[in-house]
């Protein structure tokens, strides 16, 4: 679980990342996701990573969790207005 949560965080951060685990899987993963070498579970393993420093910025490292507050917005205005017009037609 923890190499598939590695691979979508390299690919939202557009960063390598490198996972060592102490009975897990191990790896090193690209800036695209793609897991370039790993360890197998629970073997004792050596992995050499040629890490290079990845310019790249992604849209969510730019810009943030502002449009899942923006979902999440719409969201409550449509329970409310849910809400109002259930009431409204009641009253009528």
């Amino acid at each position: 679980m923890h190499l598939k949560c590695g691979v979508l965080r390299a690919v939202e951060c557009r960063k390598p990342l490198l996972i060592a685990a102490n009975t897990g899987i191990s790896a090193w993963i690209d800036g695209n996701g793609r897991v370039v070498q790993q360890a197998p579970r629970r073997r004792d393993a050596v992995i050499i990573a040629d890490v290079q420093a990845d310019g790249r910025h992604s849209f969510y490292v730019a810009h943030g969790d502002w449009f899942a507050g923006v979902c999440l917005l719409a969201c409550i205005g449509f329970a409310v207005f849910g809400v109002w017009d259930r009431r409204r037609r009641r009253a009528v």
